[in-house]
Protein backbone atom coordinates (compact mmCIF):
# COMPACT_ATOMS: atom_id res chain seq x y z
CA UNK A 1 0.00 0.00 0.00
CA UNK A 2 1.25 3.46 -0.83
CA UNK A 3 1.47 5.73 2.14
CA UNK A 4 -0.06 9.15 1.71
CA UNK A 5 2.46 10.62 4.12
CA UNK A 6 5.67 9.25 2.61
CA UNK A 7 8.14 12.13 2.75
CA UNK A 8 10.11 10.65 -0.14
CA UNK A 9 7.17 11.41 -2.42
CA UNK A 10 6.67 14.97 -1.16
CA UNK A 11 8.03 17.62 -3.46
CA UNK A 12 7.22 20.61 -1.27
CA UNK A 13 5.00 21.94 -4.05
CA UNK A 14 1.42 21.93 -2.71
CA UNK A 15 -0.21 21.38 -6.12
CA UNK A 16 1.89 18.29 -6.79
CA UNK A 17 1.76 16.89 -3.26
CA UNK A 18 -2.05 17.27 -3.10
CA UNK A 19 -2.42 15.41 -6.38
CA UNK A 20 -0.01 12.72 -5.20
CA UNK A 21 -2.46 12.06 -2.39
CA UNK A 22 -5.28 11.60 -4.92
CA UNK A 23 -3.14 9.37 -7.13
CA UNK A 24 -1.98 7.29 -4.16
CA UNK A 25 -5.59 6.74 -3.14
CA UNK A 26 -6.51 5.69 -6.69
CA UNK A 27 -3.57 3.27 -6.85
CA UNK A 28 -4.40 1.79 -3.46
CA UNK A 29 -8.08 1.32 -4.36
CA UNK A 30 -7.16 -0.25 -7.68
CA UNK A 31 -4.66 -2.63 -6.12
CA UNK A 32 -7.15 -3.54 -3.39
CA UNK A 33 -9.77 -4.37 -6.04
CA UNK A 34 -7.27 -6.61 -7.80
CA UNK A 35 -6.19 -8.27 -4.54
CA UNK A 36 -9.78 -9.21 -3.67
CA UNK A 37 -10.33 -10.56 -7.20
CA UNK A 38 -12.94 -8.07 -8.35
CA UNK A 39 -14.26 -8.59 -11.86
CA UNK A 40 -12.00 -7.32 -14.64
CA UNK A 41 -14.69 -4.87 -15.80
CA UNK A 42 -14.74 -3.27 -12.35
CA UNK A 43 -10.94 -3.03 -12.31
CA UNK A 44 -10.89 -1.46 -15.77
CA UNK A 45 -13.54 1.01 -14.67
CA UNK A 46 -11.22 2.03 -11.81
CA UNK A 47 -8.38 2.52 -14.29
CA UNK A 48 -10.63 4.72 -16.44
CA UNK A 49 -11.64 6.75 -13.37
CA UNK A 50 -7.99 7.17 -12.43
CA UNK A 51 -7.17 8.45 -15.92
CA UNK A 52 -9.99 11.00 -15.64
CA UNK A 53 -8.75 12.13 -12.23
CA UNK A 54 -5.10 12.56 -13.21
CA UNK A 55 -5.43 14.05 -16.69
CA UNK A 56 -6.12 17.61 -15.41
CA UNK A 57 -3.16 17.29 -13.03
CA UNK A 58 -0.84 16.17 -15.82
CA UNK A 59 -2.03 18.95 -18.13
CA UNK A 60 -1.50 21.59 -15.45
CA UNK A 61 1.92 20.20 -14.59
CA UNK A 62 2.87 20.15 -18.29
CA UNK A 63 1.80 23.80 -18.64
CA UNK A 64 3.93 24.71 -15.63
CA UNK A 65 6.90 22.83 -17.07
CA UNK A 66 6.51 24.57 -20.40
CA UNK A 67 6.06 28.00 -18.81
CA UNK A 68 9.23 27.57 -16.76
CA UNK A 69 11.22 25.77 -19.48
CA UNK A 70 11.75 22.80 -17.17
CA UNK A 71 13.73 19.76 -18.19
CA UNK A 72 11.39 16.81 -18.45
CA UNK A 73 11.93 13.27 -19.53
CA UNK A 74 8.33 12.10 -19.51
CA UNK A 75 5.49 14.11 -21.02
CA UNK A 76 1.86 14.04 -19.92
CA UNK A 77 0.72 12.09 -22.97
CA UNK A 78 3.39 9.45 -22.25
CA UNK A 79 2.03 9.00 -18.73
CA UNK A 80 -1.51 8.49 -19.99
CA UNK A 81 -0.34 6.23 -22.82
CA UNK A 82 1.60 4.05 -20.39
CA UNK A 83 -1.51 3.75 -18.21
CA UNK A 84 -3.65 2.92 -21.26
CA UNK A 85 -1.10 0.27 -22.24
CA UNK A 86 -1.30 -1.16 -18.73
CA UNK A 87 -5.10 -1.11 -18.99
CA UNK A 88 -4.85 -3.11 -22.23
CA UNK A 89 -2.61 -5.68 -20.57
CA UNK A 90 -5.05 -6.02 -17.67
CA UNK A 91 -8.02 -6.35 -20.01
CA UNK A 92 -6.31 -9.01 -22.15
CA UNK A 93 -4.51 -10.98 -19.47
CA UNK A 94 -6.26 -9.91 -16.28
CA UNK A 95 -7.80 -13.27 -15.48
CA UNK A 96 -4.48 -15.01 -16.13
CA UNK A 97 -2.35 -12.49 -14.21
CA UNK A 98 -1.74 -13.09 -10.57
CA UNK A 99 -2.93 -10.25 -8.33
CA UNK A 100 0.68 -9.78 -7.21
CA UNK A 101 1.88 -9.33 -10.79
CA UNK A 102 -0.90 -6.90 -11.64
CA UNK A 103 -0.42 -4.77 -8.53
CA UNK A 104 3.35 -4.73 -9.09
CA UNK A 105 2.81 -3.42 -12.62
CA UNK A 106 0.44 -0.71 -11.39
CA UNK A 107 2.76 0.38 -8.59
CA UNK A 108 5.73 0.42 -10.98
CA UNK A 109 3.76 2.67 -13.34
CA UNK A 110 3.02 5.08 -10.47
CA UNK A 111 6.60 5.06 -9.26
CA UNK A 112 8.16 5.64 -12.68
CA UNK A 113 5.67 7.95 -14.33
CA UNK A 114 4.39 9.96 -11.38
CA UNK A 115 6.38 9.94 -8.16
CA UNK A 116 9.96 9.73 -9.44
CA UNK A 117 9.25 12.08 -12.32
CA UNK A 118 7.63 14.63 -10.01
CA UNK A 119 10.67 14.75 -7.76
CA UNK A 120 12.37 16.63 -10.61
CA UNK A 121 9.72 19.33 -10.20
CA UNK A 122 10.86 19.96 -6.63
CA UNK A 123 14.41 20.61 -7.88
CA UNK A 124 13.08 22.87 -10.62
CA UNK A 125 10.85 24.74 -8.16
CA UNK A 126 13.83 25.43 -5.90
CA UNK A 127 15.83 26.71 -8.88
CA UNK A 128 12.97 28.96 -10.01
CA UNK A 129 12.48 30.41 -6.53
CA UNK A 130 16.24 31.15 -6.31
CA UNK A 131 16.06 33.00 -9.63
CA UNK A 132 13.09 35.04 -8.41
CA UNK A 133 14.73 36.07 -5.14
Amino acid sequence: MYSTTDDKKNTGIPFIDENHHIIQNCINELCEDIAVHKEIDQVLEKVDTMIQKIEPYLETKAACQQRNACQRDIYAHHVIQALLDLRTVISQFGQAMSPAAATTEIRQWAKLYIFEEDLKCSVCARDISKKLS
